[in-house]
């Protein structure tokens, strides 16, 4: 029997199989940046939020794969922009050794590439062990439902008012609001 909370990495609490059951506060659809990013300012709001995620993994587009023990990205290659907050955010990933303005050459103009990244006030950031940390610091002590596919979204039908959220596993989970940050 597979478990509901798969997610049993180091710094990704285990919550007990019952965790999901009863009414949540927001189900968000999607563990990228995004999903999880809303997760964490909904909990500090004292929100219970649940995470779907159809993966096997989080992080989105932010992948990272280990091909002979070495780190790969084949998502992002690496993070940028313009604020504070989320300098600040970044600079507090824990065990990952940051490579600041990387890539330091560029060349072309496509997606990796894009001027913006580069522009005079932006930061740009990757971290040596993949880009991947970010979104693992970012699920720290949230509930995240992992290899769950959803197949339907609806008004839950039952006494509860909110959202019912059908799983391809059979399952119905419920909320009283929903977040869709799926690509």
């Amino acid at each position: 029997m597979r478990a509901r909370f798969a997610y049993t990495c180091a710094g990704f609490p285990c919550r007990g199989p019952g965790a999901a059951d009863g009414m949540r506060d927001v189900i968000i659809i999607g563990a990228g940046i995004a999903g999880l990013t809303l997760a964490r300012q909904l909990q500090r709001r004292g929100l219970r939020p649940l995470v779907v995620e159809r993966s096997r993994g989080i992080g989105g587009r932010c992948a990272t794969r280990r091909i002979d023990g070495v780190p790969v990205d084949h998502g992002v290659a690496f993070l940028h922009g313009r604020t504070d907050p989320l300098c600040a955010e970044l600079a507090g990933v824990a065990a990952a050794t940051a490579l600041p303005d990387w890539p330091i050459v560029r060349e072309g103009d496509g997606s990796p590439c894009r001027p913006e990244a580069f522009s005079e006030h932006a930061w740009r950031l990757a971290f040596a062990e993949g880009v991947n940390r970010f979104p693992r610091h970012l699920a720290a002590g949230v509930d995240i439902l992992l290899e769950s596919t959803v197949v339907g979204l609806g008004a839950s039908n039952s006494a509860r008012e909110g959202w019912a959220v059908a799983l391809a596993s059979g399952e119905t989970l419920h909320a009283r609001g929903l977040a869709l940050t799926i690509p």
